[in-house]
């Protein structure tokens, strides 16, 4: 059985140990050793990460009282340590310590939810970018949140000592438990005066000030109940930071003071959906104005075909000009259809309008038209249109269509 040290070691960042034994398993390297500091994946808290020797070590699973230190490839096998050899490991500590932050503050916020309001935690994630911690509540007010972050910060600035313990069933009566524990023997409690008590395998820090800050971001509901997101420790620093850039951005950009910049960010976005309001409609104007001018010029150039037929490329119109255009033309007594393209940088787009004055058959232009185009997309009288995956071939396609319905 291997020897556990992030247990009685949770310092310990450099140890030797020696291979029991080294796989290829799944296309990654699994090795064993005989003594370990690497905390395996387990309670809800990632893995740590590290090296053996030169090898990085992604992730350490525990399976059947073994501890499988896990590299991926592509590696070779040589470079695989053997059985019996003595190899270096070092961890993570970056990466280490932000999930002991993560771990120990939320046992914090789940004893503040259960002293502020009464709330139990259902379940637990500790995330790449967030801690979440699902509750029983059905909803949670901002008013409690902002309670319940006031009391874990106090925790935090208690500067209570974070102390394992190991016991049993029996020994479990001394201590008060903020739930239930699962086992009866070699029970790891993890005790934090005056704050919380409760069962836990995982690593934590020395004390709840080095958990720094924790700060509430938002929550969601999950099966009825409300699960909260929080940002710990360095995360939460790293978050205000980022907040205060955005903040100090804003303060420049509306040369507003920070209590101003929501007001003055809604008379921004109200300009912005007036001015976009009134451009919708310049556009619809232009476009039945646009239509009138494609109807006129396809009359000319094919005065024995009534009503006409509108064949043609835009580049770089918008789609609200290209949907009011279509709707346009739809109504027209004067055009039977209208093909209309539009280049974009090197997207193209297809569409096709018919009116009641004409016996298009969408079928026939799927069949014979698209493929030259290798047009994709569809819809249903009056109105089809999609994209085109080769827009080398639009010549060919224009002329077909000429050769069609001009």
């Amino acid at each position: 059985m291997v020897k556990i040290l992030y247990y009685e070691q949770p310092d310990l960042l450099e140890f030797e140990a020696e291979v029991v034994s080294s796989a290829e398993k799944n296309g990654k390297f699994e090795i064993i050793l005989n003594q370990t500091a690497f905390y395996p994946e387990g309670g809800g808290q990632p893995a740590d990460r590290g090296m053996i020797n030169n090898l990085q070590v992604n992730d350490v699973r525990k399976r059947n009282g073994e501890i499988y230190h896990i590299i991926s490839g592509p590696l070779d096998k040589a470079w695989m340590p053997a059985a019996g050899e003595h190899v270096r490991c070092s961890i993570d500590f970056d990466h280490r310590f932000d999930y002991m932050q993560q771990h120990t503050g939320q046992h914090i916020i789940s004893a503040a939810l259960m002293k502020t309001a009464g709330i139990e935690t259902v379940s637990v994630h500790q995330g790449e970018e967030y801690t979440a911690v699902e509750t029983s509540a059905e909803n949670i007010d901002a008013e409690t949140i902002r309670a319940i972050e006031n009391e874990a910060n106090a925790a935090v600035r208690a500067n209570a000592a974070v102390v394992p313990e190991w016991t049993d069933a029996e020994g479990l009566k001394n201590y008060n438990l903020r739930r239930p524990s699962k086992h009866s023997t070699d029970i790891r409690i993890v005790n934090i005066a005056g704050i919380d008590c409760v069962a836990c395998g995982g690593m934590h820090l020395k004390n709840t000030a080095e958990a720094g800050l924790i700060k509430y971001t938002h929550q969601e509901k999950i099966r009825g109940r409300v699960r909260t997101f929080w940002k710990i420790g360095r995360r939460a620093y790293d978050d205000y930071d980022l907040k205060t850039k955005i903040i100090n951005d804003l303060n420049e950009m509306y040369s507003a003071r920070t209590f101003e910049v929501p007001e003055k960010a809604k008379a921004a976005l109200q300009n912005y959906n007036d001015l976009k309001y009134s451009y919708g409609k310049l556009e619809e104007d232009y476009a039945g104005l646009f239509a009138s001018v494609l109807v006129s010029e396809a009359s000319n150039k094919s005065a024995a075909k009534n009503p006409a037929t509108v064949i043609h490329v835009f580049e770089d119109k918008s789609r609200g000009f290209i949907a009011s255009l279509l709707k346009t033309l739809t109504k027209r007594n004067d055009c039977g259809c209208s093909f209309i393209l539009n280049k974009q940088g090197g997207s193209l787009t297809w569409a096709v309008a018919a009116t009641d004055c004409t016996s298009f058959d969408f079928n026939v232009f799927k069949t014979d038209f698209l493929p030259l185009i290798d047009g994709k997309g569809g819809g249903r009288e009056p109105l089809w249109q999609g994209v085109a995956k080769n827009p080398g071939g639009l010549e060919a396609f224009i002329a077909k269509l000429y050769a069609t319905w001009i």
